[in-house]
């Protein structure tokens, strides 16, 4: 554990030190959210459990869901923004189940779903509207 956390702890520093110069918490939030789905390729395979931590995304740059809110709440966190994980569990099959964001924003709470921005957007630039 100390070994991972040497190595990722850097990437998550940098990651904050450069959202923290970002003037509000919307260019902050949009920044970790580009930043993130930018680096990383969402794993779709039968070796999913693999990817399920906020380790896969700062070491491995390959995650699912988890992984995705995680590591964005983590960093969030860090940058004195109110985040939470929700987490879907409405479904039998668990595997099937789906965790996501949400964050504080304008005195509001507003879902964002780095996974599925990941996943349908690879190709295009993301726009967060608010």
């Amino acid at each position: 554990a100390k070994q991972v956390k040497e190595r990722i702890e850097p990437e998550i520093n940098k990651l904050v030190e450069e959202a923290s110069k970002l003037n509000t918490d919307f260019e902050k939030i949009l920044y970790v959210h580009d930043t993130i789905i930018t680096n990383t390729e969402y794993i779709d395979s039968d070796n999913r459990k693999s990817y399920q931590t906020l380790v896969s995304i700062f070491d491995e740059h390959k995650s699912v869901c988890a992984g995705y809110t995680y590591g964005f709440k983590l960093v969030m966190d860090r940058l004195g923004i109110k985040t939470i994980s929700v987490r879907d569990v409405g479904n039998k099959d668990s595997d099937i189940n789906h965790i996501w964001n949400m964050v504080y924003l304008y005195e509001k709470w507003y879902n964002i779903d780095l996974t599925w921005d990941d996943i349908r957007y690879k190709d295009s630039e993301i726009i967060l509207k608010i």
